[in-house]
């Protein structure tokens, strides 16, 4: 283990002068055109287009605005601007303790 020094610091050792370490190169790719079939998928080269199947979505009620008072009608919560404000205000004093 490392011994701390008078003024709190690790004397850590010298590693200017360390040679890195070398490695081979990685080997090339394979080919994607092999004659041989070896490393090549079942789908390649036969032709016959993959089936996609169709994205599902969930169709969902779209909340309707009231535009006198900005709040929507319906099944979503909404809250007035003293709401909010009290909620900010109690968010607020709680992370100040």
């Amino acid at each position: 283990m490392l011994e701390p020094q008078e003024n709190g610091m690790i004397d850590l050792p010298d590693y200017e002068h360390t040679e890195d370490e070398t490695f081979p190169p990685f080997p090339p790719p394979a080919s994607p055109k092999r004659q041989d079939g070896e490393g090549a998928e079942p789908d390649e080269g036969s032709g016959v287009p993959v089936p996609v199947p169709p994205k599902r979505t969930v169709k969902r009620n779209i909340p309707k605005l009231d535009a006198q008072s900005s709040k929507t009608v319906g099944p979503l919560y909404s809250w007035d601007s003293q709401n909010a404000l009290q909620i900010l205000s109690l968010i607020i004093v709680s992370l100040d303790k």
